[in-house]
């Protein structure tokens, strides 16, 4: 006979089990860093391909993208909103055709990750210090003076740097979906409304405004009905999911684990790449979150 749980984890719990953890990386596909290049002179494509080519950060390469003109550039960026790093000319069609792709970034996109790399042969017809103050850039450099040594230093410093945004806008929305949501768990009926607002809960935070998670995260909230847990909640599953068991669903070795974490004192378990939790009691109904 399987012990009963004594002890299930209130939303201060899950607040520390959210910062402790929300930034390990989970098991995905290798992604590229998206790199976009702007430029209308089509030797400078050629140049930065040979030169990028083989680069890579943080066990990731790269993808470039090409655009040679203002309109180019626009359609590029509503279709790909999690480019890196844009490497900018300023003089293309039009004298100020990059200036108005930075305010395009910065203002209609509300896009202020992406990192903006100033690359310019008319450094006078762009001068540096002005386009230091009145736009919101990353850097500047001459095409002159950038060598593919200069050009390889000042890409990793840019996606360093994008990365180290990414990862504190990740955990910032994140965090503000359960404080927004952790005082309403404390009002909860039932294991199962409990459960199925966590799942809810979830699929806010994988789906949070700029990052979308959910192609790599799945799971389900079942309540234990008899000596099974049926499932009613689903995140990243298919549908057919509903209403079957836990067991029927899982591969063995993971059901295993689940019954073996039942008659533990803990009410759960994570690991690099899977969570499951206990809520409630045998003789007041439990749910399980995986």
């Amino acid at each position: 006979m399987k012990a009963e749980r004594k002890k299930t984890i209130g939303p201060d719990e899950m607040l520390e089990f959210a910062t402790e953890r929300i930034d390990r990386p989970a098991k995905r596909p290798v992604e590229k860093w998206k790199v976009l290049i702007v430029d209308d002179e089509e030797e400078v494509h050629d140049v930065t391909r040979l030169a990028l080519g083989n680069l890579s950060f943080k066990g990731r390469p790269l993808e470039l993208l090409h655009s040679y003109n203002e309109k180019e550039t626009r359609e590029l960026l509503n279709q790909h909103r999690d480019i890196a790093l844009i490497l900018l000319d300023v003089v293309m069609e039009t004298d100020d055709a990059g200036l108005k792709i930075i305010r395009f970034i910065r203002e209609a996109l509300d896009n202020n990750l992406v990192r903006i790399v100033i690359r310019t042969g008319q450094p006078g017809r762009a001068p540096e210090k002005k386009l230091i103050v009145d736009y919101d850039i990353n850097d500047y450099k001459e095409k002159v003076e950038l060598t593919a040594q200069r050009l390889f230093s000042t890409v990793i410093a840019s996606l360093r740097a994008f990365d180290n945004l990414m990862t504190i806008e990740i955990q910032k929305e994140a965090l503000e979906v359960l404080f927004q949501t952790a005082s309403f768990f404390y009002n909860q009926k039932s294991p199962a409304s409990f459960s199925g607002n966590v799942i809810a809960f979830i699929k806010d935070v994988i789906k949070t405004r700029r990052f979308r998670l959910d192609e790599y995260f799945s799971g389900f909230a079942a309540v234990k009905k008899g000596a099974e847990f049926v499932i009613e909640d689903i995140v990243g599953e298919e549908e057919s999911f509903k209403n079957k068991t836990a067991r029927e669903v899982l591969p063995e070795e993971t059901f295993e684990l689940i019954e073996k974490t039942l008659t533990e004192p803990k009410n759960y378990y994570f690991d690099s790449s899977q969570y499951f939790g206990f809520f409630g009691q045998s003789y007041t109904g439990m749910s399980l979150i995986y």
